[in-house]
């Protein structure tokens, strides 16, 4: 075999291993999906079920800075680094609020920041209004990476991104998350209706009470959009007995 075939021979034998060993994790990020959301069996052989047992066995971190490891290093949707996102690590204190917001914007991958710029800004301001202390706050994203508008990943690309916001919610047990924008509230509800439909009274998301309410992106483009962010703000308010 020439070189060049050689050569050609291990890389594709090593893209189509990349493959397989990706999809086999996604598809256990699948089962556990399903298994949150209430799926409590599956018919399988003896031998599937003791090779499903072994998936995932060391692969759920048990602190943040291992979560957050974990997420700079992921690689799965084969964004460039340039607009891959980051877990920032948790305040020292208990977190009340886990805000979580579609993906970051260009001014949080510039910054190293959750939410960045003017919007991130903002966001701070109604933290503060809640009476809030920051350090019992904590801002993610229903996707780790940012895309281009217009741009498109395979749909098994955002599994992973699932599973690290399960891990987020599992490791820092907020009273009541918040959804900032209409997407991350379809995300988060599983209801794609529009915000107007969703926003204004209190779902479930991973067993916790979830608001969605207008992101401060779109606050800024309408200042408008800010009584009706204010009203969402005072039931969670309510809720948390500020």
């Amino acid at each position: 075999m020439s070189d060049g075939l050689n050569t050609a021979f291990h890389s594709g034998r090593e893209n189509l291993r990349a493959l397989l060993l990706a999809g086999l994790e996604n598809a256990g990020i699948c089962l556990k999906d399903l298994q949150d959301i209430g799926l409590d069996g599956v018919h399988a052989s003896p031998r599937t079920l003791e090779i499903l047992s072994e998936w995932g066995k060391g692969g759920k971190p048990d602190h943040f800075p291992e979560l957050v490891k974990k997420v700079a290093s992921c690689t799965h949707c084969g964004l460039p680094a340039a607009v891959r996102g980051k877990l920032l690590h948790p305040p020292p204190g208990s977190v009340r609020v886990l805000f979580v917001d579609e993906m970051p914007d260009r001014a949080a991958l510039r910054e190293g920041s959750a939410m960045g710029g003017e919007a991130g800004a903002l966001l701070w301001k109604i933290v503060g209004a809640m009476k809030l202390n920051p350090d019992a706050v904590y801002v993610t994203h229903t996707r780790m990476c940012r895309l281009s508008p217009g741009q498109t990943s395979p749909s098994y690309a955002s599994l992973p991104c699932r599973a690290f916001l399960a891990d987020v919610i599992r490791l820092l047990h907020p009273e009541v998350i918040i959804a900032l924008g209409e997407r991350a509230g379809q995300l988060l509800s599983g209801d794609n209706q529009p915000l107007h439909s969703l926003r204004g009274r209190f779902l479930s998301f991973a067993s916790l009470p979830l608001m969605i309410t207008h992101h401060p992106a779109d606050m800024l483009k309408d200042p408008g959009l800010k009584r009706d962010t204010w009203e969402d703000v005072r039931k969670v308010m309510e809720f948390l007995g500020l």
